[in-house]
């Protein structure tokens, strides 16, 4: 009744549904007009939980009933979803997650709520969530209906989901690339083609060739189907970001006019950084020699920026060729402290590139001191006789479990840190040479471990705990995983994806490495953390204390609102 004051219909709304769910012999009388009120209702709260509530019902339970409500809805035709409100329509697609059975029913249907809701920032990720089981099975008549009715291109685009649903397909048990094909190719020559979603559509393709997801016969069967439609857009004269997405992917496969044309992009300065690396990226994984001289140049080069040479070190670690650490350790001395440690964390993937650095290190142009405790252990991994006296010749014997007498180096340096007060404006950039590597604090710095911009630091015993005797306690989601693969490449990190096709690393530095599962030949869980022990050896004295004098503050050292964390200055 319009009479009724909002709170007192929705009371009453409430008792009747809950009455209705507890006792289902009123369901036949209430259904009906639930069916109504989440329609017509004026009320956007009554008509989100009429949804809710009409598909918890028993008699919505059956298929058939469950089949001809969607059905009634989706397809009827007089039924506004753009007009909805959007509590409205975030119920309205959990509640038909639930159909089982009726793809080609509710695959409509949750694209058209995308549509009409494009704009929520919660409804994507629940569409999402609900679209991806059905991708399993239903692949073909989702990309069906993206090519009969190209408005919902737009709504997907929005969302910046085509990535995901590329590699959802790609991932399925069973996979089958000619739906992707087909999709691609109503992207890029339909109608109303769409340039950017069929270049993301090449970039996942490039990135699954490059890590080996895609290989073998099914990479053959993709040449063949991707050949003639690349083709099409390399022939054009035009530098779009799809020509450049084709570009890459054809040399991805080992076309050699495209090997040739990624060669001159990763040299050219004038090119995007962003276009150089991903070429360079295509051109590692064919394991092209001729492109070490070309990075040989950019480590050495000023005109690089620093970033831009730490992602070309990044990006080296598939390559397993020996002039690749000939050329890191070359232009070591010219890297800024930021990206030295990612070339040491490269170098220590391999043995033979670990036995040049360790050559570099005996001829005093890279500290010792450059190699962390992990880092060390690592190359002990792959059972080389000769790295191992090597490893015992520098630093002795290495502890493969957390050493107990941390406890009592962090009381030695607690009263290190009260006694030696540091540069917090130097301990920033020793932070960001050292821990943000793996740490963000402040909003910079590699996203590996936690943020500690407020975690870990919430008095000083914590923090000198956390970073003393990283060991002692290790969350279940930082434990990290050692990977061997068949290749000789060990790496260790943190896993951000598990499944039967691929291991999804996070390593020191921030970069995702992807494994295919056939090329592990180890995989460890490590009883360690990936934070190693004995920082207080790998920095000088005054470096230490900057450090420290860095951490203790609740904000930046810049903040003249900076105070120190409690229990630094109490003798207690």
């Amino acid at each position: 009744s319009d009479s009724v004051l909002p709170i007192q219909r929705r009371h009453a709304f409430f008792s009747l549904i809950g009455a209705t769910v507890l006792d289902s012999s009123h369901e036949d009388v209430v259904a009906p007009k639930l069916a109504d009120w989440f329609v017509n209702a004026k009320d956007s709260v009554i008509r989100s939980q009429s949804w809710r509530t009409l598909f918890r019902l028993p008699k919505f339970q059956s298929n058939a009933e469950w089949r001809g409500f969607v059905v009634q809805y989706a397809e009827g035709g007089d039924v506004d979803l753009a007009n909805w409100p959007p509590k409205v329509q975030l119920q309205a697609l959990i509640a038909i997650s639930n159909v089982n059975g009726y793809s080609e029913h509710v695959l409509p249907y949750f694209l058209e709520l995308l549509k009409a809701g494009q704009d929520d920032p919660l409804l994507p990720h629940i569409f999402w969530q609900n679209l991806h089981p059905r991708l399993e099975q239903h692949a073909a008549l989702f990309i069906k209906l993206l090519r009969e009715n190209e408005s919902y291109l737009s709504a997907i685009n929005a969302a910046q989901m085509m990535p995901r649903i590329v590699e959802r397909v790609l991932g399925r048990r069973h996979p089958d690339l000619n739906p992707v094909a087909a999709l691609f190719e109503f992207l890029a020559f339909g109608s109303t083609g769409n340039g950017d979603l069929a270049a993301q559509t090449l970039d996942v393709l490039a990135q699954r060739i490059q890590t080996r997801q895609i290989a073998g016969e099914q990479l053959d069967q993709l040449v063949s189907l991707m050949r003639e439609p690349v083709g099409r857009i390399l022939g054009g004269e035009d530098n779009s970001r799809l020509s450049r997405s084709a570009l890459l992917l054809a040399a991805s496969w080992r076309d050699e006019n495209a090997v040739a044309s990624a060669r001159q992009a990763v040299a050219r300065p004038k090119a995007s950084e962003a276009f150089r690396l991903a070429a360079l990226r295509a051109l590692v994984s064919v394991r092209d020699e001729a492109t070490l001289d070309t990075v040989a140049e950019i480590l050495q080069s000023d005109a690089a920026s620093p970033k831009f040479r730490a992602d070309v070190i990044a990006a080296l670690g598939d390559f397993n060729h020996e002039r690749v650490a000939s050329a890191v350790l070359a232009s070591y001395g010219k890297l800024d402290a930021g990206t030295q440690p990612k070339a040491i964390e490269l170098l220590t993937q391999r043995g033979s590139w670990a036995k040049s650095l360790l050559a570099a290190i005996g001829k005093k142009q890279v500290p010792a001191s450059a190699l962390n405790q992990n880092q060390v252990r690592r190359l002990l991994e792959g059972g080389d006789e000769e790295l191992k006296q090597l490893v015992e010749k520098h630093w002795g014997t290495i502890r493969t479990t957390r050493d107990p007498q941390r406890v009592e180096l962090i009381a030695e340096m607690k009263k290190f840190v009260r006694a030696n007060p540091g540069d917090a404006i130097k301990g920033a950039a020793v932070f960001k040479k050292v821990c943000g590597q793996c740490h963000k604090i402040y909003g910079e710095g590699a996203e590996v471990g936690p943020d500690i911009t407020a975690n870990g630091r919430g008095n000083f015993d914590q923090l000198l705990s956390n970073v003393f005797d990283p060991s002692l306690v290790i969350g279940a989601s930082y434990q990290a995983r050692t990977i061997i693969t068949d290749d000789g490449r060990v790496l260790t990190g943190l896993p951000v994806e598990e499944n039967d096709q691929r291991i999804v690393l996070k390593v020191q530095g921030g970069k995702l490495e992807t494994i295919p599962r056939g090329e592990i030949g180890v995989l460890k869980i490590s009883d360690l953390s990936m934070m190693p022990e004995q920082l207080e050896k790998q920095l000088k004295p005054e470096e230490l204390a900057d450090l420290f004098s860095f951490l203790i503050l609740d904000k930046p050292p810049t903040d003249p609102e900076a105070k120190v964390i409690s229990g630094v200055r109490d003798e207690k």
